[in-house]
């Protein structure tokens, strides 16, 4: 069981995000959780810069929420980590994740690299409380 402390953004009137922080390649990430994601994706900008050995194939277009389309890749992470969970080799949807990013930066707040979506949150079976601001990834 990994149990982190979830960090809620404001939006200042566009809502709020939760946060956490994960691990690729040895490098500390911020990722939203989004139950409401189908999938796990990481920002094209960081992927291209900080995994340069990554090999990216262009994938199917994805679908957002609304009927626009985005253009998606597939990936290969060598080491992602959750807490003291090691993922090895994990197959990633890789997106540009401009959209996100341009809103943080007009708040002053930095940019996210990925979103955690319901496959890695189902498989760890998940629970998060907003209560007390975590989320525990139960290990299989």
């Amino acid at each position: 069981m990994v149990k982190l402390k979830i960090h809620i953004v404001n939006l200042k009137g566009n809502g709020f995000h939760p946060l956490i922080e994960l691990q690729v390649n040895g490098i500390y990430i911020p990722v939203i959780i989004d139950t409401g994601a189908s999938q796990t994706v990481f920002d094209f900008d960081w992927i291209n810069k900080h995994c340069m050995e990554m090999l990216l194939t262009q994938a199917d277009n994805g679908m957002g929420l609304g009927e626009e389309e985005f253009n998606t890749w597939n990936g290969l992470i060598d080491k992602f980590k959750i807490g003291d969970i090691t993922i090895r080799n994990y197959k990633c949807t890789v997106i540009d994740l401009w959209h996100i990013n341009q809103m943080y930066e007009k708040l002053g707040l930095s940019k996210v690299v990925a979103i955690l979506g319901s496959d890695i949150m189902l498989h760890f079976n998940c629970e998060i409380s907003y209560k007390e601001r975590t989320i525990i990834f139960y290990e299989l």
